[in-house]
């Protein structure tokens, strides 16, 4: 008994290290989540910081203000020069230059329709400067700044000024000149495509009507974002399982959202903080890989995990030092975001193509889904990379269509991985109501009328003729009962000590009645655990249907020996074995027609029992080989 004390513990010790390990990789996958936190906590500081900068220092801001009215829009019908170069003739409102470099673009001539005095005319900005002179005098003027000093993010979005009275035969000049380290000839050019006089409430509507479907994008994929965000954090509360990685995608659907509807310029007509809108979209921007790498992270194994980690670490360490950086006054994000933009998209197609392939490989279904969500808006990010480094403009168009494609599959995927999660729920619920109901069974039948009879009947007897036996057996009796009482409530394994003190209790009853019939013990192996009433209802069915009805009786032997990996309980009998040679190398997985081939008075529940619990309890297995006339060896295999 002190050895089978020792083995429990033992066992307890294993499953104590087995939650250690657990708890080391919850450990630290909660410290990619607290570092992941920490991240967003500098985004969340920043954008406050900017808001609050941006609403003391745009106060100075060209405004706009007035009575509703209607837009016009407005060409220059003259020529153009780049760069300070030779003056050419303007052809609309495209120029012959380079895609990416161009400084300056200054173009000169007439309007196509007049300006009234009064009457606000708007320009849309994209990290320019402007300068705007009207028969040589300087109408208006703006740095392309949003904010003050160097780290001030540049201006993505809408000027205005009060014309004087400009005619048509006035001669205006615009000139637009970068204001950042980067510039792009689409830049310039979309300035004079979107020139236009009227107030700024029309303005407002003509713009909302323009980027309606973009804004109700945005909206729905930041929705989409708040309920997977509840889902991933509170889902559980309603039944829907907890899945890896999936609070980390919802971050990203929101910060998607987010991005969405701040990126594009008429957010500025509704917000009017440039500064505090270009930031927020900037960090929304550079936060959305971090989020998808994390979620990456979450969802794969081995060296591709390892790979991953060390990926979004670096990712996090440059965003830290440009969040820095532009605290500090140093460089705007926008100037920064030249260089996160291609490194975060490379990151990106690295961490997600190796994950995909992995996934590919290993037919991983589970892996499988999550590439096929993480997909579209990384090939959303790589075409607005490609767009921004080759022709340097971004129009969001890709990435937004690849983040709501990608939240609208991740959807599918958290409903299909519920299901799931609910068959393997309902699943695991009838494989307990089955242990419940086998133990209850197997139980019932090692106590059924018959042999309390006999029991009784032999005890009855010996108090007369042996009283000190009929003490004994009494006892065994008694510790008989209470083993089969005791498997109804027990659970988990026991030692194979315990399981032999049942058995040598049972088997010291039958023999008074069979004294013929010897069970003998061959135990090179006992430090192993097993599921309560594993050996005796073996030995039981040897005795009850193999030897007992034999005049000469038998032997039963119960060995046991270790294994590779396993330890084997060996149960054979000399008896008369079944009508026909049987070689069934796992019960749990027999033929249909094996039932048919057992005595129907013999030993289905015994044995099926015995498999199913010895399966289901430690992943273990039950074989049976007999042959007519030679009796019948049952191999129980354990794993270790």
């Amino acid at each position: 008994m002190a050895r089978g004390a020792d083995l429990e513990k033992r066992g307890e010790r294993t499953q104590g290290e087995q939650h250690r390990s657990s708890a080391v990789a919850t450990k630290r996958d909660d410290a990619l989540a607290r570092a992941i936190a920490v991240l967003v906590l500098l985004v969340v500081v920043e954008s406050f910081a900017v808001l609050v900068g941006s609403w003391r220092g745009d106060a100075g801001n060209p405004a706009f203000d007035g009575a509703v009215g209607e837009v016009t829009m407005l060409s220059i019908e003259g020529t153009y020069r780049i760069d300070d170069g030779e003056w050419r003739s303007a052809d609309g409102s495209s120029f012959d230059a380079a895609l990416v470099g161009v400084r300056s673009v200054t173009v000169r001539g007439r309007l196509s329709c007049a300006v009234p005095e009064g009457e606000r005319v708007n320009l849309r900005l994209s990290s320019t400067s402007c300068v705007v002179r009207v028969n040589g005098t300087e109408a208006f003027s703006f740095d392309g700044r949003s904010g003050a000093g160097p780290a001030s993010e540049p201006m993505l979005g809408w000027v205005g000024f009060a014309s004087s009275g400009i005619t048509e035969s006035d001669l205006v000049e615009v000139e637009l000149r970068s204001a950042s380290r980067w510039s792009s000839l689409g830049d310039y050019e979309l300035t004079f495509r979107t020139l236009n006089a009227g107030d700024a409430d029309s303005l407002r509507r003509a713009m909302t009507q323009l980027f309606f479907p973009m804004f109700a994008c945005g909206a729905a994929v930041l929705c989409a974002g708040v309920v997977l965000l509840l889902v991933a954090s509170l889902g559980h509360l309603i039944g829907v399982p907890k899945e890896r990685g999936g609070m980390l995608f919802a971050c990203y659907v929101l910060l998607g959202g987010v991005w969405i509807i701040f990126c594009f310029d008429y957010v500025t007509l509704f917000i009017p903080h440039p500064q505090f809108t270009a930031t927020v979209s900037l960090l929304a921007q550079d936060a959305m890989p971090l989020a998808l790498v994390g979620y990456v992270i979450q969802r794969s194994v081995g060296t591709l995990r390892r790979f991953a980690r060390i990926a979004l670490a670096a990712m996090a360490v440059v965003e830290a030092t440009a969040i820095a950086l532009k605290t500090a006054g140093v460089c705007s994000l926008f100037d920064a975001n030249i260089l996160i933009v291609a490194l975060f998209v490379a990151v990106e197609i690295a961490v997600v193509g190796a994950f995909a392939v992995h996934a590919v490989r290993s037919r991983n279904r589970e892996m499988l889904e999550a590439v096929v969500v993480v997909l579209p808006c990384t090939v959303g990010s790589l075409l607005e990379a490609l767009s921004f480094l080759i022709w340097g403009v971004s129009t969001g168009f890709a990435l937004t269509a690849g983040i709501a494609v990608s939240a609208a599959f991740r959807f599918v995927a958290l409903y299909a991985y519920a299901r799931k999660q609910a068959e393997l729920a309902e699943r695991a619920r009838r494989a307990e109501q089955e242990l419940v109901q086998s133990r209850v069974a197997i139980t019932l039948s090692q106590i059924q009328p018959h042999f309390l009879y006999n029991a009784l009947t032999t005890i009855q007897y010996l108090c007369t003729e042996d009283p000190p036996l009929a003490a004994r057996t009494v006892d065994d009796f008694a510790r008989y009962l209470r083993g089969n009482m005791d498997s109804l409530t027990n659970d988990r394994p026991i030692p194979f000590a315990r399981e032999l003190d049942h058995l040598r209790h049972y088997t010291a009853i039958e023999q008074l009645r069979f004294p013929q019939i010897a069970v003998e013990l061959d135990v090179g192996e006992e430090r192993f655990l097993l599921p309560a009433l594993t050996v005796q209802p073996l030995v039981e069915n040897a005795i009850r249907h193999g030897l007992r009805n034999r005049a000469k009786g038998g032997t039963v032997t119960v060995s046991t020996r270790s294994g590779e990996g396993c330890c084997l309980v060996c149960v054979c009998d000399n008896g008369k074995g079944f009508e026909r040679a049987l070689d069934v190398p796992d019960i749990a997985d027999a033929p249909p027609d094996f039932a048919a081939c057992l005595d129907p008075t013999r030993s289905h529940i015994g044995l099926s029992n015995v498999a199913f619990r010895v399966r289901s309890m430690c992943g273990g297995s039950v074989s049976l080989r007999s042959r007519p006339g030679e009796g019948c060896r049952v191999t129980v295999t354990i794993p270790r």
